[in-house]
């Protein structure tokens, strides 16, 4: 393998750099020390590896004895990582039979079964040329910063997650100065930038990272999961400003620690270093239920004339009367109506999340008059499919579509016709209901209605709450996302195109994966949000509309 270039490829790709003001001679200084420093010892490791191998015994094992100090001793678990049970030890000098290697880990025969043990107390393995030794790296940039984990090596291809500072992994080859690595939580391997890794000697544990106060930031909840991947299950929701400690990273994964005790995992792009800072945030009265009798209480409630009025007590109506009742507590529902209705990506920073201030007032105004319009509009209790007006609202939106893929078939060569896909989307959103005995359908992230619309459309949609004007606007938005041409690929056919455009549908229509990836490439690399690739696969599953091999390979594998 030949020695890597370690000037003219040596670039800086960190996710979040603060800023620092240099001159032009003195940044390009700064990298290339900061590249050579690394770059020989990767180049000498790395061409080694083709030439090292363990040796098998006659029954296709490697043999070795446990290494570690007098009196103490290697915990034997049920999988490759410190997140397994532990099922038995080993003590100084035992004798092991190593069956394969996985991140550094070696499994072995143990009482006439197979289990687990860190590879880095095994010592005694020969070498030849028949098992190559592995070769580590662990991710050395400032805390608080991450590096990118691309799909290929060099910074033109997609980043798919990010590596915090101390972030292990088992290096797989280089290709000048990137890294095709193994890291846990991604099935296929992916490529760093070696200017900020440091190549190590094991996989060993993680090193605990000094008990750091963290907290929960996010818009709803945060999964806890038993491991650093999205395939680990859930053991608990944790809600926003939870407090934690963190004890450990794996990739883009936190290892923490609540106040009882729990261990579990977190992804880090939803955790900050320190304590939450201190928030006013408005007490309420409870929201309760939205209907009182036979009304929903905006049908009753004098809304104030302007946004001055909005006092705790009549946010807590207003909330109610727009189902936000579901959540836990007059701070949560305010919390989540703002996420939905304002957006917490709002770079204006107009308001304070989870506080009754200026911007927040008006929306819930806003919102409020709506919700009454409609409920004035449709006086029926109930607004569903049943309607009289349904079908007709249906074929009219249908009728406006104008990018329906040329050529979509379902698996009996039948064409999907535009009023099949507004069902099919209508089913997988809202079910049967617009509203229910004057209740709104409104999900965990406040999305409304029929077509789940975000509040926040409000500008371009009009009345989200008028069951009519959502399937509309929510049919036209779908249209818009099947008309993307610098979507499609060379990889991409009529069903690919509509995976893509109901996958911007679910998770937003701003990820770069699917203007830059096939939807297969997608699929396999887990690009896009999972609940975003199932979405646009159980739709057109239900339309019986082809799914790819990679498609149902995912699907498995869930």
């Amino acid at each position: 393998m030949k020695v890597m270039s370690m000037i003219s490829s040596a670039v800086l790709h960190l996710r979040r750099i603060r800023p620092v003001y240099l001159t032009a001679a003195a940044l390009i200084c700064l990298m290339l020390f900061s590249y050579i420093s690394y770059a020989g010892e990767v180049s000498d490791v790395l061409d080694s590896i083709k030439k090292d191998r363990i040796q098998r015994g006659e029954d296709g094992a490697a043999n070795g004895s446990v290494n570690v100090s007098d009196g103490s001793y290697l915990n034997v678990r049920t999988g490759p990582g410190t997140n397994f049970e532990i099922i038995g030890r080993l003590h100084r000098s035992d004798s092991v039979k190593i069956l394969e290697e996985n991140l550094g880990w070696y499994k072995i025969n143990y009482n006439g079964s197979t289990a687990w043990i860190n590879g880095y107390y095994v010592s005694g393995v020969s070498l030849n040329d028949m098992m190559p030794v592995a070769v580590y790296g662990v991710v050395s940039v400032p805390d608080g910063e991450s590096v990118s984990l691309r799909v290929g090596a060099g910074i033109n291809n997609t980043a798919v997650d990010s590596l915090a500072n101390g972030t292990r992994f088992r290096v797989l080859d280089k290709q000048d100065s990137w890294y095709k690595v193994e890291v846990a939580g991604h099935e296929n391997a992916l490529w760093v930038n070696g200017s900020f890794v440091k190549l190590i000697d094991s996989i060993e544990d993680p090193p605990a990272v000094d008990n750091q106060p963290a907290y929960v930031d996010v818009d709803t909840t945060l999964n806890l999961r038993t491991g650093p991947s999205t395939s680990n299950p859930i053991m608990q929701e944790l809600a926003d400003r939870t407090q934690l400690t963190i004890i450990g990273v794996e990739g883009a994964w936190y290892k923490v620690k609540l106040s009882n005790g729990t261990i579990g995992y977190c992804h880090s792009s939803y955790i900050k270093k320190g304590v939450p800072p201190a928030v006013d945030e408005t007490s309420g009265p409870g929201v309760s239920d939205a209907v009182s009798g036979d009304k929903n209480v905006l049908e009753s409630m004098q809304l104030p004339a302007d946004a001055s009025g909005i006092t705790p007590e009549v946010a807590s109506n207003i909330l109610a009367g727009l189902g936000y009742g579901r959540f836990n507590g007059f701070d949560q529902a305010l919390k989540t109506f703002q996420s939905a209705s304002i957006g917490s990506w709002n770079a204006g920073k107009t308001y304070t999340r989870g506080v009754l201030d200026d911007a927040t007032k008006k929306k819930l105004l806003e919102q409020g008059k709506m919700f009454q319009q409609a409920l004035a509009k449709y006086p029926a209790g109930t607004v569903s499919k049943n309607s009289t007006q349904f079908n007709q609202w249906v074929s009219n939106a249908a009728a406006a579509m104008k990018n329906m893929p040329t050529g979509l078939m379902d698996n009996s060569g039948n064409a999907i016709s535009k009023e099949a896909l507004v069902h099919g989307i209508l089913q997988q959103e809202s079910g049967k209901y617009h509203w229910r005995d004057r209740k709104i359908t409104v999900s965990s992230a406040g999305a409304v209605g029929f077509m789940q619309i975000m509040p926040f459309h409000t500008a371009t949609a009009g009345n989200i709450y008028d069951p009519e004007a959502n399937l509309a606007f929510g049919v036209k938005y779908i249209d818009d996302q099947l008309g993307r041409s610098d979507w499609k690929t060379s990889g991409d056919d009529a069903s690919s195109m509509l995976a893509k455009a109901l996958a911007a549908y679910n998770g937003g229509p701003g990820r770069a994966a699917l203007k830059n990836m096939s939807w297969d490439e997608i699929v396999r690399s887990n690009s896009i949000p999972r609940e975003s690739i199932h979405y646009a696969i159980n739709i057109r599953k239900k339309l019986n509309v082809r799914i790819s091999a990679a498609e149902e390979a995912w699907m498995a594998s869930r």
